[in-house]
């Protein structure tokens, strides 16, 4: 079976001292976090069959990009994606946290976290009203979480996707 692009979820940021900006490129046989340059345009690209920014270039070229992190899905062993905070700092943000076994055999932790982009908040509220936004900034990211869960739950193993733990 021929590997094949899944979904793009864009803005992904890692790293607590030092941010870093990716694009988490879900494949059925590895996720690819790609490495974005600050300030870079950002191109808004959501769900399956919408990933044409990375369309062209081979999926095994992007994995050996310098700044991409590829972790194959078969090595993944526990995965929790949570919705944060409803007040606060964290609000709106998602914790996407992979514990994973390297190639060389190792145990390693990666935790990304992520926000709806505005065109998909936009597409999820049909018409904004002042009085109820926080309710429906509330539900598009509960979309938003469920969209990136039904991404994972088609390339993640039986294993880890029947033991991921799913805080939406």
């Amino acid at each position: 079976m021929s590997e094949k692009r899944v979904g793009l979820i864009p803005d992904v940021t890692m790293g607590l001292l030092v941010p870093r900006l990716y694009d988490l490129l879900i494949s059925t046989e590895r996720l690819i976090f790609l490495g974005k340059k600050p300030g870079k345009d950002r191109e808004v690209v959501w769900g399956p069959g919408s990933v044409a920014k990375y369309e062209v270039e081979g999926l095994d070229s992007l994995a050996s990009r310098s700044r991409s992190i590829s972790v194959a899905n078969t090595s993944i062993v526990r995965l929790r994606l949570e919705l944060l905070a409803k007040r606060g700092p964290e609000f709106g943000l998602i914790s996407l946290r992979l514990r994973y076994v390297s190639k060389d055999g190792k145990a390693s932790n990666m935790e990304a976290m992520m926000n709806p982009t505005l065109d998909f908040i936009r597409s999820k509220i049909s018409k904004p009203d002042r009085s109820r936004m926080a309710e429906q900034f509330r539900y598009a990211q509960v979309e938003y979480a469920k969209t990136i869960k039904d991404m994972l739950t088609q390339v993640l193993p039986p294993n880890v996707s029947q033991t991921a733990e799913w805080r939406i």
